[in-house]
């Protein structure tokens, strides 16, 4: 989602455009580099050129909510910002609900309705649905309300509802609809009908049945890569490479399935391994690599009209530890025929999808893409988080649990001793209930 706040290209959300009622016109930022990766990495993000400052400069009162702090944008395993990068700035508590983040949708647009004053608002929302996408009807209801209660600035406002990225692990994902769904997130665009009337919109009716990609509404590089949706008619023979869609992303690739069980096959996967070890060398002090499991399948992968159209392969396998589940592309950098292939001619295209859940298997590595391949050496591992610990209870009103319990209480109160000047330190109050494991005690419910 950074590409579509800063304009270069690199849950459910709202995007809010709102046009005074009498333009005519409306702001469009120019870019050149595509793609762009954020020179200051893991941030903080302050001085990155976002979207927000230039509808500041046209007097645009700006917003931006989530709902979810851990998982926000610019906060996951990430630094943020030092300084609120728009006028109005809201997270929910650790326990989001729909209704809280709607709640704070509707007070900046109350405030904005009220000063008539031109505005942006960025709002991005994850909880419902982003461990199963089934849950989105939960919300179904708690939207529609919210868009019919809020008709008479909508009306007046370009609106825009999407997501980064759909399904992109467990069964459905496996399947072919599924293939095709996480490759398409929603893009949806209400235009205000004093606009959809003007010359210069016509095109984005026009462009529904076109090629064309999310950046598209606000990327407009000088190079004919990107069209605006807004103003131009988008090619009907364009294709993946003509938009910059990457590879693995692209559904004009025509894909043939060959034997699991062939040496290609074998190849192909093993050489995916081996790429995603190489990547991710960096963590081998702290994580295990990566083995070759199960190949469950493989595809030749072709665009049409390429000169070597064999040279694209896609598998998806299992590799251990910990039985993670892998998809991804591969190509062939050195010679034209598969039969005569080695592992090393294999090459990634694109990103390794990770079609399971990986949990805290690797807790110990503070990175985004490493997080979702590798596994942390046991000893690496916080003891509550292991799966294999074996638990006994133990009487909370025995000694051996009155005595573990005090210990907690200390080193809580050590722990937070900076404290002490503002809040009162713990006392033992009930032990609710304590269990033993081979070297630990585990005591829960504390209060």
């Amino acid at each position: 989602m950074m590409p579509l706040l800063s304009g270069k290209l690199i849950f459910f959300m709202l995007l809010i455009f709102h046009i005074p009622l009498f333009s005519t016109s409306f702001f469009v930022r120019y870019y050149v580099e595509w793609p762009f990766e954020f020179k200051v990495g893991k941030g903080p993000y302050d001085d990155v050129q976002f979207i927000w400052p230039d509808f500041k400069r046209q007097n645009y009162t700006t917003g931006y909510i989530e709902d979810h702090p851990e998982f926000a944008l610019f906060n996951y395993l990430v630094k943020g910002f030092k300084n609120p990068p728009t006028d109005y700035v809201h997270f929910a508590t650790n326990k989001p609900k729909i209704t809280y983040w709607l709640k704070q949708i509707k007070k900046f647009l109350n405030k904005v309705n009220k000063t008539k004053q031109s505005f942006f608002l960025w709002s991005f929302y994850i909880q419902v649905t982003h461990e199963d996408f089934n849950n989105a009807q939960l919300i179904d209801q708690y939207i529609a309300d919210f868009i019919n209660s809020y008709r008479h600035i909508l009306e007046n406002t370009v609106f825009v509802i999407m997501g980064d990225h759909n399904n992109r692990y467990g069964p459905l994902f496996m399947t072919g609809y599924g293939q095709i769904e996480t490759r398409m997130p929603l893009f949806n665009i209400h235009v205000p009908p004093q606009l959809i009337k003007k010359e210069m919109l016509k095109d984005i009716v026009s462009g529904n049945h076109t090629y064309s990609c999310n950046y598209e509404p606000i990327v407009y590089p000088s190079k004919r890569a990107a069209y605006s949706v807004w103003r131009e008619e988008v090619p009907l023979d364009r294709t993946c490479k003509d938009a910059l869609i990457p590879v693995e992303y692209c559904l004009c690739l025509k894909r043939h399935n060959f034997p699991v069980d062939s040496q290609l096959a074998q190849i192909v996967s093993t050489a995916l391994v081996a790429r995603l070890n190489q990547a991710l060398s960096e963590f081998n002090d702290l994580c295990h690599e990566l083995f070759l499991k199960d190949i469950y399948n493989a595809e030749v992968a072709r665009l049409p009209g390429e000169l070597n159209p064999n040279n694209r392969v896609e598998v998806t396998i299992s590799a251990n530890p910990p039985n993670g589940t892998f998809q991804a592309l591969l190509y062939l950098k050195d010679t034209t025929n598969l039969n005569n292939s080695g592992i090393d001619n294999w090459m990634l295209e694109g990103d390794v999808s990770r079609l399971d859940f990986y949990g805290n298997q690797s807790l110990c590595i503070n990175d985004r893409v490493a997080s979702m391949h590798r596994t942390c050496k046991d000893a690496l591992i916080p003891v509550e988080y292991f799966l294999c610990l074996k638990r006994h209870n133990l009487p909370v009103d025995s000694q051996l649990a009155q005595t573990a319990s005090n210990v907690l209480i200390t080193k809580l109160n050590q722990a937070l001793s900076d404290y002490n000047n503002h809040c009162h330190e713990l006392s033992l109050k009930i032990i609710h209930r304590s269990e033993v494991s081979k070297t630990h005690i585990l005591v829960r419910g504390l209060t």
